[in-house]
């Protein structure tokens, strides 16, 4: 949730900004060299809500990196980790369905199921169940199963997300292969006086 969070502030901009006390940026620190590599969305975001920016990327980094700073193993482990999460709901929802445990899920399970759950969950059961027979017999198999979850999960975060998350290390300014929340805070002080 907290990866999705981030991934929602990062491509879509949010408005409002307030000043802060934050460290000034280093003398070398070529803020016009940075932006020309930042993705629109992202330009987008730090240039119209740079504290909620600060906010979301120290969330991921302390999130999922070490010792404020996160790596490009914290970032694929943040992706991963985001992923794993949807697949395993998903496989939850529809292993639920799977009343006499055989590890195949029917149409005639989940029509028993469906009117226990809430609205919400009924319309998610059954559309999943529709969606992950993919052969059309009325059953979701085992690798029917699998194969929908993932596909699910490869779906929570887009390869074009993913891409996103990973050019979070343009930020790192000192070249030390990780982004330290100084340096986040660096950027967005260089930023407000670059724009």
């Amino acid at each position: 949730m907290l990866l999705r969070v981030f991934l929602v502030g990062l491509i879509w901009a949010a408005a409002g900004a307030a000043q802060t006390t934050d460290p000034i940026p280093s003398a070398d620190f070529d803020v016009g060299a940075l932006v020309e590599t930042l993705p629109d969305k992202t330009l987008k975001k730090l240039t119209e809500a740079p504290d909620r920016f600060i906010e979301d990327a120290t969330n991921l980094i302390l999130g999922f990196g070490r010792d404020e700073a996160i790596g490009a193993q914290g970032l694929q482990n943040a992706i991963d980790i985001q992923r794993a999460g949807t697949r395993a709901s998903v496989l939850r929802r529809l292993l639920a369905a799977d009343l006499n445990g055989d590890a195949i899920v029917t149409a005639a399970e989940v029509r028993v199921l469906v009117p226990t759950r809430s609205a919400g969950q009924r319309a998610r059961l059954y559309l999943d169940f529709k969606a992950a027979d993919t052969n059309g017999d009325q059953a979701v198999s085992w690798g029917e199963m699998r194969a929908f979850a993932q596909t699910r999960a490869l779906a929570s975060i887009s390869g074009i997300q993913a891409d996103v998350l990973r050019d979070f290390l343009s930020f790192d300014l000192d070249g030390d292969g990780r982004v330290h929340v100084d340096e986040i805070v660096t950027v967005v002080k260089a930023m407000r006086h670059e724009v």
